[in-house]
């Protein structure tokens, strides 16, 4: 390039080819998204026409429109970390961004040569065209890895111009290796973010590669000369613009002496103009300070391996520990919208949304002691050994942050790491630390420990930066997991909906069973012998599946060889253990009593208690409950007794650069003890029950939609003294009848449960719990739900309390509704010999210990003898095991039960049976839903007599089939398809011919008012045909085709016919990717319910996948 002096180098021209190459292909993808926003402002044009220009639309100046279009164009401008990119107002005019996406263009550009007219995104050169890839956020969604691909391109750009500028355009071959890297890796995004407007990376990529190969001809070197001057024009015209003015200035100082100060900060000013020039918008702000990723790794690794790879047994024995891998045992983690166990803890950062995105916000629930804390630790000490096999391995950083030591609510998140983790003289680097956590957001994992113990506010403060990441308003990509009690993630607000939730369910059977042999390695026979008294005593054994409660177990079992009943006794027990063992190593001496076996707690432990607890009670309210204390608060005697005993703990920690005090309990479970302790000391010390019904008020969690209560507080205090549960029993219901829900129906599904526990836990003969009877209001039908195995122990303690009382007497002769979730199925047949009055019956199915065909039969026999029982639903929870319920069909089949509602899930049974049962209920039944697995599936023999067995039932008016091959038997519906208002046909393999058989048959179910066909197949006839069918249904109101195969064409002809079809008033079509843009604007504007599935979808979908 002789005319611009340019040394003739190859490599620079391939480098200057491949980029003009990407960006020039990008053209169209920056003009298609300007334009998608410019047409989706709803912003009318300017009211004058000649608001000023060259500046930011304000009043009185400029018109209201004017000023709402300068607003959404500042709204989508991109902000990157440590960065504050603004509008370059000086090049747009206001008036004209209504009339052309171009003006709106020119906003996110830092210099426009003044003479070239702009009428198309074509017309900018290569560095303005990455301006507006970068600053303007449409176009890459904020998404960071885009940003700094784009950003990549740009610095090589600059780079390239500056070799121009300087006549030295050669470039290694290392460098050249890189700027083809960048080049790849954009394109790569653009395809990512484009599809359709951009070319495939591959095809980028192979001409890239040939570029690359190819020799440089003296034609195309000519060729690109012309390019390569076009691009560095502007940077020339404008450095000439700028030293002609830096001359005059300097033409100025010297005539002018006053002013010397401020002439060379007019200068500096332009120089930093001209730097700006030079290396355009990704060089606007300097470097961050460098950051060390492996020293910072080192760190966090050495102390997680230190504070977290070991487990202290007894607090009050230095030393005592076990390694962590030698006592650890993964805890029972289910999802909570599809029940779905998850293997191993590390789990929980593969999780995925509904959508199938990787889920970056995860809510740990679990009760106090169901192994949150260990769960979290256990994550950050995983990743700490480094093992590549593992799924935490992908993480470069881990941050576990202990919301209970935030004292700064506005603290940055930075700053708690350092002030939680990192040494006071770490050499990590604040500012580098933030800039690669914002820069590499997926590598990122952090902790968050504790929402319930939380008490700075640090979460609810919308600006601080922990309320910003827990609602995805900062570090949205990075993996956060925040564990929580249920009754605080209220303080989430709205935000919960973007937390895919997992539930600690505690240990399993399985696990229990690990951690014993684990704990007991060095004496397997003593482990043996507490799992065969746990398989006896199995009120015990669900107490064994909180994890805090297990190591108390062990303890106690290693020490005593002996278990406790009661929750309350459990602590009895093991705080009169931490005595006597405070007692033995101080030399304390002891008096009979204490020495004695009694369950009792001694005077001096007792006042001990009652002192902790009267501090901890000052700190506990339904909003805030303190878990962090100071001496002070206990008085210096009680607090160093209580951290003698091990009760509380005193700890010495640094918070910045100071080191302060704090004393904390051995865990939340013991602080809610020494409470309940007091409570039952100010009873016995005749407080009156007015005073000590106000007390209870602290323990009453209301929100939006229930009413929720302190269960460990009030069940202790229950179990110290059983006085106590009439007068809680009193209060609650109180407390329900002045609530603005329904007395009744908060009853029904909130408190029985609790009560059951209040009663098991205060030990109550069998008058004592007639005598609570009256209490409930007599119009009440009682509901239980029985979700978790820990509510075993008070029911097996209550039926033989009732065991004596007239079956029309007992508590349970009240339940009319009942739900069990539990896999102890030796306790359901006693439970429903006590349930003479029960009505509805809903049972999950799950393989339990030493479940039996035996107590299946026992259970299927109480079933059928509940003469009374209207609706009953059974689900097999694992699809995996084959349950075989025909003999409790055949039960059903020979008694005089007259079912209405039928929900069978997951279950195998002879199809003849069936048709017997239903032969049975031909009168009764109006609904029946029977859906199988892939282990159960009924083959299309079968199908078609069960199909064949429905046609006797005159009453029925719900059917739901899933999974059901009845593709070629659909006919055999006709008899009862005119009854029908409700039809579900999920997963039943029909396809063209049998829908259409199908749509002639619902032709005549003029009451038909909800028609579920998903997981289907559909063509554009089947379309057609279903068209027409709904066209002949004069009530249709909710029609289900998730998961169908809709296309564009298909759900084209759906949207004519919803149109017109005034009935129908909800339309769900979700899990139909092949809907694109002319389909999906076909439906807009219609009433459809694409995000959330029906239950029977979630239920069916869930099945299938097993």
């Amino acid at each position: 390039m002789a005319s611009g002096g340019v040394v003739d180098d190859d490599v620079y021209y391939k480098c200057f080819k491949g980029l003009h190459l990407v960006t020039q292909e990008a053209i169209s993808c920056v003009d298609n998204c300007l334009k998608v926003w410019h047409c989706n402002q709803a912003i009318s044009a300017c009211t004058t026409g000649n608001c000023p220009k060259g500046k930011k639309p304000k009043q009185p100046a400029s018109c209201q429109n004017c000023i709402d279009w300068g607003n959404a164009v500042e709204a989508t401008v991109y902000h990157p970390p440590s960065s504050k990119t603004q509008v370059t107002w000086t090049n747009v005019s206001s008036s004209s961004f209504s009339k052309s996406h171009v003006e709106i263009a020119k906003a996110f550009v830092l210099r426009l040569p003044n003479k070239k007219p702009y009428t198309s995104i074509a017309d900018f050169d290569t560095a303005s065209l990455l301006m507006i890839m970068s600053r303007f956020q449409e176009f890459h969604g904020g998404d960071y890895t885009s940003y700094e691909n784009i950003s990549k391109v740009a610095d090589m750009r600059n780079e390239m111009s500056h070799m121009g500028l300087g006549k030295n355009m050669h470039i290694d071959d290392r460098k050249a290796e890189e700027y083809f890297k960048n080049l790849d890796a954009l394109a790569i995004s653009l395809e990512k973010l484009h599809p359709g407007y951009y070319p495939t990376a591959l095809d980028i990529q192979s001409q890239l590669k040939t570029i690359q190969a190819a020799p440089m001809t003296l034609t195309m070197k000519n060729e690109l000369e012309v390019l390569i001057k076009q691009e560095m024009q502007p940077i020339v015209d404008a450095i000439k613009v700028m030293s002609t003015k830096v001359d005059q200035i300097d033409d100025e100082m010297k005539k002018t002496t006053g002013s010397t100060k401020r002439m060379e900060d007019k200068i500096t000013e332009i120089k930093e103009k001209m730097t700006e020039l030079e290396l355009g918008p990704q060089k606007q702000t300097s470097d961050p300070d460098k950051f060390d990723l492996a020293a910072c790794q080192k760190e966090l690794r050495e102390y997680y391996l230190d504070k977290m790879g070991t487990v202290q047994l007894l607090p009050w024995v230095p030393g005592d520990n076990k390694e962590m891998e030698s006592i650890f045992v993964d805890l029972e983690l289910v999802r909570n919208e599809s029940s779905q166990a998850l293997e191993r803890n590390e789990d929980l950062v593969t999780l995925k949304t509904g959508q199938g995105q990787r889920a970056n916000r995860v809510l740990l629930m679990g009760e106090a002691g169901s192994g949150k804390s260990t769960t979290a630790a256990n994550l950050a000490y995983k990743w700490a050994l480094n093992d590549k096999e593992s799924p935490l391995f992908k993480f470069t950083l881990v941050f576990m942050i202990h919301m209970h030591e935030i004292h700064d609510s506005n603290a940055s998140l930075v700053k708690l790491i350092f002030d939680q983790i990192l040494a006071e003289d770490s050499q990590v680097s604040r500012e580098g630390l933030k800039s690669y956590i914002a820069s590499n957001p997926t590598k990122v994992l952090i902790l968050f420990d504790g929402l319930d113990e939380s008490h700075s506010g640090a979460h609810k403060n919308r600006s601080s930066e922990v309320s910003k990441v827990l609602q995805s308003r900062m570090f949205r990509e990075c993996c956060v997991i925040l564990t929580s009690r249920p009754h605080k993630i209220s303080d989430l607000g709205d935000h919960i909906s973007g937390y895919t939730q997992v539930k600690l369910n505690g240990f399993s059977w399985v696990n229990i069973l690990k951690y014993i042999h684990k704990f007991f390695k060095e004496d397997a026979e003593k482990g043996r012998k507490l799992i065969r008294k746990l398989e006896y005593e199995r009120h015990i054994l669900a107490l064994a599946s909180m994890p805090v409660l297990l190591l108390m177990i062990c303890l106690l079992w290693d020490d005593e060889s002996r278990l406790p009943n009661t929750q309350t006794e459990m602590y009895q027990k093991t705080i009169t253990y931490l005595w006597k063992r405070y007692q033995t190593k101080n030399r304390v001496e002891t008096s009979s009593e204490d020495e004695s076996d009694n369950e009792e707690l001694g005077d001096e432990l007792n006042h001990l208690l009652n002192k902790i607890g009267e501090v901890a009670l000052q700190g506990w309210s339904p909003d805030h409950i303190q878990v962090v204390f100071r001496e002070k608060d206990f008085g210096r005697e009680i607090c160093m007794l209580g951290c003698q005993v091990g009760i509380i703990s005193k700890l010495r920690k640094r918070r910045s650069l100071k080191m302060t005090s704090s004393v904390t309990f051995l865990h939340s479970t013991f602080q809610d003890f020494c409470i309940a302790v007091h409570l039952a000391h100010l009873f016995h010390e005749g407080i009156g029950k007015k005073k000590f019904t106000e007390l209870l008020e602290k323990f009453v969690f209301f929100t939006p939609d229930s009413v929720n209560f302190a269960e460990f507080v009030l069940g202790f205090c229950c179990g110290i003294e059983p006085k106590v549960t009439k007068i809680f029993i009193e209060y609650n219901l109180e407390v329900l009848a002045k609530h603005s829900f329904d007395t009744k129906e908060m009853f029904l599904h909130t408190n029985i449960t609790l009560y059951l526990r209040q009663i098991f836990e205060s030990q109550l003969s069998s008058q004592q719990c007639m005598d609570l009877i009256p209490l409930f209001p007599d119009t009440c039908n009682l509901s239980l739900t029985i979700m978790h195995h820990k509510l075993i122990p008070s029911l097996l303690y209550l039926l033989k309390v009732f065991e004596s009382v007239p079956m029309d007497k007992g508590l349970f002769s009240y339940l009319k509704v009942l739900e069990i979730t539990i896999g102890y199925l030796p306790l359901i047949p006693i439970l429903l010999t006590q349930t003479i009055n029960l009505e509805h019956c809903e049972m999950i199915i799950s393989k339990g210990p030493k479940t039996t065909n035996t107590d299946l039969d026992l259970m299927y026999t109480a079933l059928s003898k509940l003469v009374n029982l209207k609706r009953l639903h059974l689900k097999n929870r694992y699809g995996n095991v084959k349950y075989d319920i025909t003999n409790l069909l055949c039960l059903f089949a020979q008694t005089s039960v007259r079912l209405t509602h039928v929900r069978l899930e997951g279950f195998l049974y002879d199809v003849k049976i069936m048709n017997k049962f239903l032969s049975k209920l031909s009168g009764s039944l109006i609904a029946i839903t029977l859906s199988g697995t892939l282990n159960t599936q009924l083959q299309p023999a079968s199908a078609s007599e069960v199909i064949r067995g429905l046609s006797v039932l005159k009453k029925l008016s719900m059917l739901e089939l899933g999974a059901y091959k009845i593709g070629n038997v659909v006919k055999k519906l006709k008899p009862i398809a005119s009854q029908l208002e409700q039809l579900a046909l999920v997963q039943c393999e029909l396809h063209e011919g049998q829908l259409k058989e199908l749509f002639s048959i619902l032709n005549r179910a003029r009451r038909l008012k909800r028609l579920n066909l998903s997981r289907n197949g559909f063509t554009v006839n089947s379309m057609i045909h279903l068209v027409e069918c709904l066209r002949q249904l004069p009530v249709i109101q909710e029609l289900s085709l998730t998961n169908t195969g809709l296309t564009d064409e298909t759900a084209s002809i759906l949207a004519e016919c919803l149109k017109e079809k005034s009935s129908l008033r909800s339309t769900n079509l979700g899990s139909n990717p092949g809907i694109g843009p002319n389909g999906r604007a076909a439906l807009k504007g219609l009433s459809l319910l694409c995000p959330e599935p029906s239950i029977y979808d979630r239920i069916t979908i869930q099945l299938s996948n097993i």
